[in-house]
């Protein structure tokens, strides 16, 4: 899915990510956001991407910038489902090595 992302970013030249892309994106980016479900997340997703098309969005100035970051989180999402797998079936003693690489880019992610 990053890779799509990250392709998507090089080739579209007009900088204008489609209300459909921005939408998956966001989705596939927060997959646990209630918010961004059924009807009232469909109408906040609409919002928000028409407040950056327009320039009027209070934290995004444009669509590239939104799609660097949320292709981002989507990287940092793979690379944690990743490792809690590793924790869950790897052997007792490789456990530690991927809780601290956990632990890493979690307490990274804070910041």
């Amino acid at each position: 899915p990053l890779t799509f992302w990250l392709r998507m970013s090089k080739t579209n030249k007009s900088n204008m990510m489609s209300r459909k892309n921005f939408k998956s994106l966001c989705r596939e980016a927060m997959p646990r956001c209630p918010v961004l479900s059924g009807v009232a997340g469909e109408q906040l997703l609409d919002s928000v991407y028409k407040s950056i098309t327009l320039g009027t969005n209070a934290v995004w100035t444009d669509l590239e910038q939104l799609r660097a970051s949320l292709a981002l989180k989507v990287e940092l999402n793979e690379q944690i489902e990743d490792l809690q797998d590793s924790i869950k079936y790897e052997s007792l003693d490789e456990k530690p090595k991927y809780e601290r690489q956990l632990r890493a880019i979690l307490s990274d992610a804070g910041n």
